[in-house]
């Protein structure tokens, strides 16, 4: 986290220091960087020490928040008497369908995740990241976050058979939903609205966040639920060599280039073909 305040001078002395003290690092990544004069704040720093270069990832994402607690709503839309009423019809509908009884686990330890390793992969080798984008899910990733005991993962169940799940952290009053997975045979169910809704009732329940971090990117469901948004860019701080900048400064022409042509090629659809081409099942992303 960074305050509004710091200026570029001090934050390059911070990235100087990171950098000379850890020669191991390879980079540091930002992924919810308020864009802005905050986010020009982190590129100036870059362009002001010596050996390092900025990568750019992503400019202007929309971020969701859901704020908890007297000070918000507390989710609004998940405790609405209408909201209810359809999630409960819908989760009976997948008890029907799968022939059991749904229960949500919650999962904080590796031990845990580990003893779940089958379904976690399952669920995440069945998501759109991972057959599109390749973004595979990794269990071992899970280690760092857990010994710091910010684990906090949620898998829901239909008896013995996983139909969605959440791997998330929580710490210093955040609970961020990180990686997501559902069944997508049973996508007509929403199992993935499902576990949010329990998700959230627990956590408000027991040992709740100040705030639950969507993450960046737009989608339906985030839209929906949260209670605040803003802008975030996000890239990487590392150390400069011609090979690396080269290529990152050749994927930032590629991505604008691909950008521009699906601008150009949407311009052209009419605008409700446009619109329902986002988002699927259960918030899947479509193009």
């Amino acid at each position: 986290m960074i305050a509004e305040d710091v200026s570029a001078e001090d934050l390059s002395e911070v990235w100087r220091t990171i950098f000379e003290r850890n020669p191991a690092c390879a980079g540091i990544r930002f992924e919810t960087l308020t864009a802005g004069a905050l986010s020009e704040s982190v590129r100036r720093s870059v362009r002001m020490t010596p050996g390092l270069f900025w990568c750019p990832l992503y400019s202007g994402l929309p971020h969701y928040r859901l704020r908890f607690g007297s000070g918000g709503d507390q989710g609004g839309l998940w405790r609405s008497g209408r909201t209810l009423r359809k999630l409960r019809n819908r989760a009976r509908a997948l008890e029907r369908a799968t022939g059991a009884a749904l229960h949500v686990l919650e999962l904080t330890t590796c031990a845990e995740m580990v003893a779940h390793r089958q379904d976690w992969e399952n669920l995440m080798a069945r998501r759109w990241q991972t057959r599109r984008l390749g973004a595979a899910f990794h269990l071992e990733d899970v280690e760092p976050v857990a010994a710091r005991g910010w684990l906090r993962s949620f898998l829901l169940m239909a008896g013995s058979r996983p139909v969605a799940g959440v791997v998330g952290y929580q710490g210093e009053g955040v609970y961020v939903y990180e990686e997501v997975g559902y069944d997508p045979e049973l996508a007509r169910y929403s199992p993935g609205t499902l576990l949010l809704f329990r998700l959230l009732d627990i956590l408000s329940r027991r040992d709740p966040p100040q705030w639950l971090d969507f993450g960046e990117g737009a989608a339906d469901y985030k839209a929906a639920w949260a209670t605040e948004e803003d802008r975030v860019d996000g890239g990487l701080i590392v150390r400069f060599s011609f090979p690396f900048w080269f290529a990152c400064r050749t994927a930032r022409l590629a991505s604008m280039a691909t950008a521009l042509a699906r601008r150009l090629a949407g311009a052209a659809l009419p605008r409700t073909v446009r619109q329902r081409g986002l988002t699927g099942a259960d918030g899947e992303a479509q193009g």
